[in-house]
């Protein structure tokens, strides 16, 4: 989805100064541009930013975000100003005042990956979940590839009642990285909860079968599992019983695969 409108970013991203719509005013309506900033900037206005910074590395944080706010309603194109009070307002612990700020220089530096994903972060950690997955998509726009960031907005769909984008984005992971032991076992769960537990067993099975170096105890523990669930305690006892042979060469087998056997073993 995108974000055309300054009202819509101010009512997404709670930006209470409105400065999304104060960027709109002064380009005539016409939303945030895209795209990297190269302005040649009046000598005055380039001295407040560099007295701004001064200010920011004595400490003086409030004074710093006062000049950059007047920077901003005198050079309302210049991305830099909005990035600087991000900064400013986290270290002031400021966290959604510092996420709005940061908002704006993203969309108007153009393609900062690294930025894009410090707000998807930001935003988790304010409880915007749709607004995260937002930030990932655009990263997802540069860098279609981008492990990191199609994993983790799968994980995200869930949440917001999509769990079937989960399963399309995991399947597509899977598909250009066999094997990978996170995406399984995110699968796998994904498989559960639709009820899909033949195919969760397929999976792990596969897993075991073509990508054993990859395997760890947790999907022996989520097959074991699967098995007792489906009522196949004997190959969840075999399972147990190969993976300490096997895994457990230095380490003693864990006690809740202890417990999964002999709950197996009185099942059969």
């Amino acid at each position: 989805m995108e974000f055309t409108t300054a009202c819509t970013s101010c009512i997404l991203f709670d930006c209470s100064v409105n400065l999304c719509c104060v960027l709109c005013r002064q380009r005539g309506g016409a939303g945030v541009r895209r795209g990297p900033r190269h302005l040649e900037l009046p000598e005055h206005v380039s001295r407040m930013v560099g007295h701004a910074n001064l200010l920011y590395a004595s400490n003086k944080y409030q004074q710093a975000v006062d000049l950059l706010l007047e920077v901003i309603r005198q050079a309302p194109n210049l991305s830099d100003p909005y990035h600087t009070l991000g900064a400013l307002h986290e270290v002031m612990d400021q966290p959604r005042t510092a996420l709005n700020f940061y908002m704006i220089a993203a969309h108007m530096s153009g393609k900062d990956v690294a930025l894009w994903h410090k707000l998807a972060d930001m935003s988790l950690e304010n409880g915007f979940i749709r607004q995260a997955i937002y930030c990932y998509n655009k990263v997802l726009v540069m860098d279609r590839e981008h492990f990191g960031a199609r994993f983790a907005r799968a994980r995200l769909y869930p949440l917001i009642n999509e769990p079937w984008r989960a399963k399309q984005q995991y399947s597509y992971l899977l598909e250009r990285h066999p094997g990978h032991p996170e995406v399984v076992k995110a699968l796998v769960t994904l498989y559960h909860d639709f009820g899909h537990s033949a195919r969760a067993i397929e999976l792990l099975e596969e897993q075991l079968a073509q990508h054993y170096a990859s395997v760890d105890l947790t999907h022996i523990n989520m097959l074991t599992d699967l098995y007792m669930a489906m009522g196949h305690y004997n190959n969840a006892v075999q399972l147990v019983n190969r993976s300490e042979a096997v895994m457990c060469k230095e380490e003693p087998l864990p006690i809740d695969l202890k417990i999964r056997r002999g709950t197996a073993r009185g099942g059969s």
